[in-house]
């Protein structure tokens, strides 16, 4: 009995430690953008929270909030800051986040997770941010 209850208590931190999406891991309230693609282009959605956590059909998510939350964020998603750019004065950051599903390789490194500040808004986006911002 007490070998099966060790293996359910394992696999039951397994289930809370893996990955999900942006919206999941953040688990904040705010702005969230979720990015398609049909045969007429790119389309954008404005998603609630609620909504985006639930949302399996999105290529891609950004979220918005006001740019004091960076470290709040790096916090919570453990943020592993690969590389970052410089792209019309502004810095970009790319990274890892553990607790993020997905990624795609940039300069040979995994990158889940897309970072941007602009006029005091930050911009997180999983894998990459799309679209504007």
């Amino acid at each position: 009995m007490g070998k099966i209850l060790l293996a359910l208590l394992i696999i039951l931190a397994l289930i809370i430690a893996m990955p999900v999406n942006l919206a999941s891991a953040l688990n904040m309230e705010g702005t969230y953008f979720a990015y398609y693609e049909d045969e007429d282009g790119l389309i954008e959605r404005e998603k609630t929270a609620e909504q985006a956590k639930t949302d399996k059909d999105a290529y891609a998510v950004m979220f918005v909030t006001d740019a004091e939350n960076f470290d709040k964020i790096a916090d919570i998603l453990g943020f592993e800051q690969t590389f970052s750019q410089m792209l019309d004065g502004e810095t970009i950051l790319y990274g890892y986040s553990n607790k993020v599903l997905g990624g795609l390789r940039l300069n040979g490194r995994l990158v889940n997770i897309q970072i941007a500040i602009k006029n005091d808004k930050l911009y997180v986006g999983s894998p990459l941010i799309v679209g504007w911002y």
